[in-house]
């Protein structure tokens, strides 16, 4: 039951497709958790790319939650 996150929650799955020379971009999509496939494998569905995505490397954060009138750029304060 470790495996387990609450639904909704934000989460940062770790982005593979970048080249070497983009070293200054940011090394994940930030979206939240819509499902599972597997006990290791997450649904993650990210704003600005307007799809779900399936990752096994995701950080969640629980304390922050999907709110619909919160929008967030890809950099935000946090990163600041």
């Amino acid at each position: 039951m470790a495996h387990l996150h609450t639904f909704g929650s934000r989460a940062y799955a770790l982005n593979y497709h970048l080249d070497k020379l983009d070293c200054l971009e940011l090394c994940v999509h930030i979206g939240y958790l819509v499902g599972y496939e597997s006990t290791n494998i997450f649904r993650i569905w990210i704003p600005h790319l307007s799809r779900v995505i399936s990752a096994c490397n995701v950080t969640f954060d629980k304390t922050k939650k999907y709110q619909p009138d919160n929008t967030f750029d890809l950099v935000t304060e946090e990163w600041v």
